[in-house]
């Protein structure tokens, strides 16, 4: 009975990691697709006169931007389009370009992202937990086999240069235990160890899970910092603009935007606010259920959806256009009154002389 409570826990151990793994495989192969054309903006370039709703421009005049870099050739560049210059394109909703998948990283796709980042870390954690106990004591009896060899101890442990070269302290006490695997190796029989690849010590395994540990670290610190820019509504093209400030012109054109609010009629109002303020930020709450609710593999569409706008953003932008409507307002009404004193001190001068 124990025996096969040990193969069904085996075989549901084996069927999950594997599943895991592959999970891992195709969505990071689905984020390397499409380097060439995926989020590249195709779309004509709007008549900026016809629109109703606050759009970022670039100028006073409320202009729309345009790309000339590299194929775009003059193309309409929407808002919160970068162009990539490792893959020669522009992307809609540009968040990074990451070097491990060849690929950028765009909003249309974060959720992809995220799903990769965290199941990374999971996967690595649900796949060595079985077998943690026994690697340790394959660590601990290599240190301790190395640590008793007269020649490692003196070419190696006593040695100055272990203490600089080869990674320095930390690399010394990892040289020295890969040492003491090589004599476990030499010497097994001696020490009565036999077993397959996780049972009998391996120096490959150690390097495996160590590798696979550091990316899992690497990719669970990605995930939380892309996680926080998700939720402050920004992304992370955006968010180091805001923290190099005028520094990071080159990066994203100026360290100010402008946002253009359309009116009736042909009046429109153009503000210029620093790039440091979240204009694309709608609220934690909100920024969470978009993200939930986007699907997990969206298909391109020919009909571009403009970004909303920080809606505390667009309420201080129209209480300053009113509150400059009212001083203009008091001017021209100060104006016609001193006009009036004016007009009527002329005519007492004239009533006077006659």
């Amino acid at each position: 009975m124990l025996r096969r409570e040990k193969w069904l826990w085996g075989g549901a151990y084996l069927v999950t990691s594997t599943v895991m793994i592959l999970a891992v495989a195709v969505i990071y192969f689905l984020l390397c697709r499409g380097r060439h054309t995926h989020n590249v903006p195709h779309f004509p370039l709007p008549d900026s006169s016809t629109l109703t709703e606050p759009y970022e421009c670039i100028n006073w005049q409320g202009d729309l931007e345009v790309c000339t870099k590299g194929e775009c050739k003059g193309a309409w560049k929407p808002p919160r389009t970068h162009h990539c210059s490792a893959c020669g394109v522009c992307r809609v909703g540009f968040d990074h370009h990451c070097p491990w998948l060849g690929n950028c990283v765009t909003l249309a796709r974060i959720k992809r992202f995220l799903c990769l980042l965290y199941l990374t870390p999971a996967t690595f954690i649900f796949a060595v937990a079985p077998f943690v106990k026994t690697l340790s004591l394959h660590i601990y009896l290599a240190f301790d086999v190395s640590r008793n060899d007269l020649w490692t101890v003196q070419n190696w442990w006593d040695w100055y240069g272990s203490w600089i070269f080869f990674g320095g302290p930390l690399g010394r006490w990892f040289w020295g235990i890969a040492l003491g695997f090589r004599i476990l190796k030499s010497r097994g029989r001696d020490y009565n160890l036999s077993g397959e690849f996780i049972e009998k010590p391996h120096m490959r395994l150690l390097v495996l899970v160590l590798c696979s540990g550091i990316i899992s670290i690497f990719a669970l610190g990605l995930a939380i910092m892309t996680t926080r820019a998700i939720l402050l509504g920004t992304t992370s093209i955006e968010t180091l603009g805001q923290r190099l400030g005028p520094q990071g012109q080159d990066l994203l054109r100026s360290h100010t935007t402008f946002i253009c609010i359309p009116h009736m009629g042909s009046r429109r109002r153009v503000y210029e606010i620093p790039k440091s303020e979240k204009i694309y930020d709608l609220g934690i709450k909100y920024n969470w259920r978009s993200l939930l609710e986007a699907p997990l593999y969206l298909t391109e569409s020919r009909i571009y959806s403009w970004p909303k706008i920080n809606r505390q953003v667009l309420e201080r932008l129209r209480k300053q256009e009113s509150d400059v409507d009212l001083r203009a307002h008091g001017v021209r009404h100060i104006t016609r009154q001193v006009s009036r004193r004016g007009s009527c001190n002329d005519l007492q001068q004239s009533y006077g002389h006659n």
